[in-house]
């Protein structure tokens, strides 16, 4: 369920969309609260455009929703010309999660210590993020725009590059201790956008593209009892799998095909046109 898209013409289940407007608002409330109740307060900068609000936040001694909303733009705008259908699906979570940041500002720290700060942020931003994902929104479009950039060759180095550059920034800024809990944040958030995107359901989707489909649902179904659901592209289908299997069915659909696209679930709604 995308709650934004305003060109849908099929009929939505009112409750459904309730809940899932419902979702994505408490999405935006984790990210704010991460960043106003437990980052910012506690010097803990995590990697990403979150990461620069709060150090520029520190340095300006500017509200850090006016430096989300400044800093996020430029990448929602470019977002924009990407989209075919309900753009307020990348535009409403930005908003969203400013106006929660702005209402968040006057209220006290939940914890003054950097460590659980560092870990009441990181989970809450993850969640945030994941949640909104999974309602077909988006926020902190950095990492997909650079990698849609034509030019570029190694997006992958240079999101890492820029990351890295933001945790050592936070410790030229705040300190060496708070560099640790700043990575310790960061790692936490990564771990936490799987978590609220997928919730606690114990499989996994990965979306395989290959010519060779038919051999390996064959090989898949028999040996791990795979679920394969069909997609409108060519030469692709939907691949359902228990956690504790995902890898070991990865290695398969690799030997039978070394040149198979495996994109997973939470990869693909990251890069998805909506």
């Amino acid at each position: 369920m995308l709650p934004w898209r305003s060109g849908m013409r099929r009929k939505r289940n009112p409750l459904r969309l309730a809940a899932s407007i419902f979702a994505a608002v408490v999405g935006c409330f984790l990210i704010a609260a991460g960043l106003e109740l437990f980052l910012r307060p506690n010097n803990v900068a995590p990697g990403g455009i979150a990461g620069v609000s709060v150090l520029a936040s520190h340095v300006t001694e500017m509200k850090i929703s006016l430096w989300l909303f400044c800093l996020n733009l430029p990448f929602v705008l470019y977002r924009w010309k990407y989209v075919a259908r309900g753009p307020l699906a990348i535009a409403l979570p930005l908003v969203g999660v400013v106006a929660f940041a702005y209402v968040l500002h006057p209220v006290s720290a939940l914890v003054e210590e950097p460590l659980p700060g560092a870990l009441g942020g990181g989970v809450c931003l993850g969640l945030g993020i994941g949640m909104i994902l999974r309602q077909g929104g988006r926020f902190d479009e950095a990492e997909t725009a650079v990698k849609r950039l034509p030019s570029l060759r190694n997006a992958d180095m240079v999101v890492f590059v820029s990351n890295l550059s933001i945790l050592a920034a936070a410790g030229l800024i705040f300190g060496a201790e708070q560099a640790i809990y700043s990575v310790l944040a960061h790692a936490l958030a990564y771990l936490m956008v799987e978590v609220g995107f997928s919730g606690m359901s114990p499989y996994r989707r990965i979306l395989v593209r290959s010519r060779n489909l038919p051999s390996m649902q064959r090989a898949t179904k028999s040996a791990f009892y795979v679920q394969w659901i069909p997609t409108d592209e060519e030469y692709s289908a939907m691949c359902v799998v228990h956690r504790s299997d995902a890898a070991r069915v990865r290695r398969l659909l690799r030997e039978l095909d070394n040149e198979v696209q495996m994109i997973g679930n939470l990869e693909h709604a990251r890069e998805t046109i909506v």
